[in-house]
């Protein structure tokens, strides 16, 4: 039950950063209310969606599909991401702005549900070792040190490039990880890694800047 908190605090969190960052960048209080709505919906269902397409055997040979665990968080964040990018062509809006105001603090709400899967006993490492607690803290780390170092999308391509670089290893060191599980999470991880770091080369991000952590 603590995890389940946890989670939905993570959401509210979340939600309410990025209604406060595009509030204060836009000043659009109607598309703001609309993509935290759609955010708290796709995340959740992304997550879900995922993990079923990946285990769709396991899950379908059951009786019943457990709602409360059993969540990807790259699902989630694909789903979202696209679902704004459609809410944005279609309103005829900036996207780099509200994707600028969305993904660095989806690292927040990683680090958060991170501390639930702690309490729940999940993504455990080899061995038992807290895995969980060391995603949290790096992620927590990266986030208040991109938010205070970055800006405007500069804050997007780093996050990218060092989240996957954590995932990445992170799942190298997961303890009984399905095979399959550990490829499409090890191929979105190096996607989104190589993505961020070709962005910061091309935009000059780490020019006269170390990353420091």
């Amino acid at each position: 039950m603590l995890h389940l908190i946890i989670t939905l605090f993570g959401l509210i969190v979340f939600n309410c950063i990025v209604f406060f960052e595009l509030r204060s960048i836009k000043g659009e209080r109607r598309n703001s209310i609309i993509i935290c709505m759609m955010l708290s919906t796709t995340i959740v269902l992304g997550c879900k969606l995922l993990s079923i397409l990946i285990n769709i055997y396991i899950s379908f040979s059951k009786p019943y599909i457990n709602i409360f665990s059993g969540y990807m968080f790259y699902g989630g964040v694909i789903l979202s991401i696209i679902s704004i990018l459609c809410y944005c062509k279609i309103r005829k809006i900036d996207y780099k702005v509200y994707l600028n105001a969305i993904i660095p603090n989806l690292l927040l709400l990683y680090s958060i549900w991170k501390i639930g899967c702690l309490v729940a006993n999940c993504c455990v490492g080899i061995n038992g070792f807290p895995l969980q607690l060391v995603e949290s803290f790096l992620c927590i780390n990266i986030y208040v040190y991109v938010k205070n170092v970055y800006a405007n999308l500069d804050q997007v391509f780093v996050i990218c490039f060092l989240f996957g670089c954590i995932r990445c290893c992170s799942f190298l060191l997961r303890d009984e990880i399905e095979l399959i599980s550990l490829i499409i999470n090890e191929i979105i991880s190096v996607a989104i890694l190589f993505v961020g770091f070709k962005m910061c080369q091309k935009y000059k991000t780490f020019n006269n800047k170390l990353i420091i952590v």
